[in-house]
């Protein structure tokens, strides 16, 4: 759960999917019934996202949903509580589903598909912004490749249109025609052997400036945040490792680690966005004066760092070296620095003048 300015305010929900056998066959898939399939856990966020709305109706909540969430069943429900006026949360879901049908449109000869009729939009600007290079991994045809992303300069064109979509076929029910927007943002010139950075985002926000598109593209790219409190939880609190079979222990200390990554990243990003803050809203009094003096001896114990200070002087304990180009601590040298801090402050409140306990 993401603030303005992407700060972590913590975990709203969570759902855990054990899967128990192979997957049907495809054919099979399509039969089942959509309360049981796997796909039906992302219409259960979204409805978690609305229970939110609910009790915060005076703040604007947004469920963003990376291309597996693109399931017409949460457009669908979108509407239907927007018919119904009920407590709902707005959606932004990169598309995954493009060739998507549409309404029948008499005004044209036949029928295009969700992103044909996108790319037909006007062209409402352009963005551009740099991009470093990395290995990415491709599966294709059950096999794994290794491809280069050059690191370039990108240069997208943006579009942004509203759709009409006809419902998919669904066992026993029938489903109610939506209407939503999509913004396209598609790489210019890309290099030679490169992959354009092409993004198709759908949205039950209306998109008709490109300020409005552009917005949509934030809210976006703040998913990202998500898969950085997966690598903390994964890699920093090593959940992956724990031995606990049963699930009357093993839930509750995944909450308890889910806890402990939201902190580390409300921490990380807090000392980036406020350095100014005192410490002490964040850190106690062991904490913060345990690490001043191991910086700068008894006598610096006096004046209790910035936040940002603070930050800092973690990450250092975490190897962070601070250098003219590394930029601000990530998470990893912060989980890592945490770890030392923790002894520090235990060794405070046991050895330590009594008041600063």
């Amino acid at each position: 759960m993401l603030g303005e300015h992407r700060l972590p305010l913590g975990v709203w929900a969570t759902d855990i999917v054990a899967r128990a056998g192979l997957h049907p066959i495809i054919n099979q898939h399509k039969q089942r019934d959509f309360a049981d399939k796997e796909s039906h856990r992302w219409l259960a966020g979204y409805e978690q996202a609305c229970a939110l709305a609910a009790a915060a109706p005076q703040v604007q909540i947004i469920s963003v949903s990376d291309r597996e969430g693109d399931v017409y069943e949460v457009f669908a429900e979108a509407a239907r509580r927007a018919a119904a006026h009920e407590p709902a949360a707005q959606w932004v879901i990169r598309c995954c589903q493009k060739e998507r049908s549409l309404q029948a449109d008499p005004a044209q000869a036949g029928a295009l598909k969700l992103a044909a009729q996108v790319a037909q939009s006007p062209v409402l600007g352009t963005v551009a912004f740099k991009m470093g290079g990395k290995t990415q991994t491709k599966k294709a045809r059950g096999q794994t490749t290794q491809v280069e992303r050059h690191g370039r300069l990108v240069t997208q064109e943006i579009r942004a249109c509203q759709l009409h979509l006809k419902p998919p076929f669904r066992k026993g029910r029938r489903l109610p025609p939506v209407a939503i927007w999509a913004v396209s943002a598609r790489e210019l010139n890309p290099p030679a052997g490169q992959e354009p950075i092409d993004w198709l985002i759908l949205t039950d926000l209306p998109v008709t400036t490109f300020a409005q598109a552009q917005d949509i593209l934030e809210i976006y790219l703040a998913r990202w945040e998500v898969e950085v409190f997966h690598r903390v939880l994964k890699t920093g609190c090593t959940v992956e490792e724990l031995q606990l079979k049963a699930p009357a222990r093993l839930l509750p200390a995944l909450a308890l680690y889910m806890i402990v990554a939201w902190r580390l990243l409300y921490l990380t990003k807090l000392g980036r966005d406020c350095p100014e803050l005192p410490c002490d809203v964040v850190f106690e009094a062991a904490e913060w004066k345990a690490l001043v003096t191991i910086a700068g001896g008894r006598q610096a114990v006096v004046n209790q760092p910035s936040l940002g200070v603070m930050i800092r002087l973690i990450a250092q304990h975490g190897g962070y070296l601070g250098r003219k180009g590394d930029g601000p601590p990530g998470p990893q040298v912060m989980w890592q620095g945490l770890r030392s801090l923790q002894n520090f402050a235990l060794a405070w409140r046991a050895f330590g003048p009594p008041e600063s306990s």
